[in-house]
Formats: structure tokens, C-alpha cells, sequence
């Protein structure tokens, strides 16, 4: 499906196929993780269509974002989205007025008519207002994300090489360096900026930049030497993708 990929992350790969096959025996439908595979869409099945047409916006609402309403059960932020109520597991029948968590949804039912949640096609038919600005939400920061702007570069010590900040949007600009990574290509240190581009060994994929030892050294060439207790402390900073 990689050879089939076509567009940009706002373009929806849509693929019919005869089979799924799953951990369980077969499924109506799969999305493909554009960050984590290097592909991108949704599958359905042919029979599908006819027989489950709910698992096409079922896959789709994964592709923007959504998670199912039952996930991490009872406890926990479940999927993320205030107005579903929580829910044991994947409700298998319509079953109206089903209370899986009565600790926690002492006030409402669980969402059997929800989209993404496992009821038959017969009771399939909502996406909550929440989980539209979810949708929405992840597609304006993630897949049309706006215009990324690379940091600029600056000289701190004269004889040094640029030190480039993080940028503005860093997880899109971490994000650019690792899809270069991945496709073959040099990650740009101004994408991504020094502290990430060092700590990651991406001079590796550049045979034109100078190699280094580790991130400390790479860090050494871009901040004045006072700096290195600071180096070690940049070094640390998580980074959320």
C-alpha cells in the first residue's frame, strides 16, 4: 500500500479490499497510521459496504483522530472527548438504557449509537459534538497544520556554527526530521532545530555535515563553551510526538 500512497496528509487514501484479516479472524475495515507506518487511509471491505456500511465513517473518525468511546474502560481519560460517556467495552448489541460504568456515569447511558463504538450498523449513527471538534481539531494541528516557518539561525559565538531554537510548532517541525529520516533524506536542523537535530545523530544523514562524536560535541559547536552544563540540561527536555 506504501507504492499505492499518493497526496498529502489531508488527502484520504481510501482502499476496498476482498479480506481483512485480524488478530480475531477478519474485520470490516483498518486505518493506516500515517505517522507510525510511512502509510496513510483506511481499508474496507468490499462486503462491508453492503453488509457494515457504518465501518466507512467508523475508520474515517480513526483517521481524524478519534479512538474508540470504550477505550481504557471505567477509569482513566477513556477516549478523550467529554460529551461520551464512559463505557466498560465495545457494546455488541443495541442494547438502549446499558450502563457498563455505573460508578462513573451515574447520569447517562453508554454510547450505543456512537460511531466508534462496536454496535450493530441498526444502531450506528452519531458523532457527538465533542468528538467533532476533536476531528476538527486534530486535522487543523496535524494534517493541515498552518504554514511551518523554520527557526532562523542564530550566532551566538563568532567561529561557531548557527544554533537554530526550537521552532514555534516544534512537535511539526520534529515531526518534518523524522519523515526526512525515514524517507532517506537529510533531516534539516532548522526544521527541527539544533537541540533535537543534535540529539537524535541526524548530521548521520547528511554526509556533508560534519560528524560528531555524540549530542554533547554536535551541541559544542553551536553554544559557547559556558554553556555545556546548560547542553546537558537541553538534552533531557522531553519531547512529545
Amino acid at each position: 500500500m506504501q507504492k499505492l500512497r499518493q497526496g498529502k496528509p489531508t488527502t484520504l487514501e481510501l482502499y476496498y479490499v476482498r479480506q481483512i484479516k485480524a488478530p480475531f479472524g477478519s474485520a470490516s475495515g483498518v486505518t493506516l497510521d500515517y505517522a507510525g507506518e510511512g502509510i496513510d487511509g483506511c481499508a474496507v471491505t468490499f462486503r462491508s459496504m453492503q453488509r457494515r456500511p457504518t465501518a466507512l465513517p467508523h475508520e474515517v473518525g480513526h483517521w481524524l483522530g478519534l479512538i474508540h468511546t470504550f477505550e481504557g474502560g471505567c477509569e482513566g481519560p477513556n477516549d478523550f472527548v467529554d460529551d461520551t460517556p464512559p463505557e466498560a467495552n465495545g457494546a455488541h448489541g443495541c442494547f438502549e438504557g446499558r450502563r457498563s460504568c455505573p460508578d462513573q456515569n451515574k447520569d447517562g447511558f453508554d454510547p450505543v449509537h456512537n460511531f466508534m463504538t462496536y454496535s450493530p450498523d441498526s444502531c450506528r449513527n452519531e458523532f457527538t459534538r465533542g468528538q467533532v471538534e476533536r476531528m476538527h481539531d486534530i486535522w487543523s494541528r496535524s494534517r493541515n497544520p498552518p504554514g511551518f516557518k523554520p527557526s532562523p539561525p542564530l550566532i551566538l559565538n563568532q567561529g561557531q556554527l548557527p544554533y537554530y531554537p526550537f521552532p514555534q510548532n516544534y512537535e511539526q517541525g520534529a515531526r518534518r526530521c523524522e519523515n526526512n529520516q525515514r524517507d532517506g533524506k537529510p533531516a534539516k536542523e532548522n526544521d527541527c532545530g539544533s537541540v533535537y537535530w543534535c540529539s537524535n545523530d541526524f548530521w548521520r544523514s547528511d554526509a556533508k555535515q560534519k560528524q560528531y562524536w555524540d549530542a554533547v560535541s554536535c551541541l559544542k559547536d553551536r553554544l559557547p563553551p559556558k554553556a555545556e552544563a546548560d547542553i546537558r540540561k537541553l538534552l533531557v527536555r522531553p519531547i512529545s510526538l
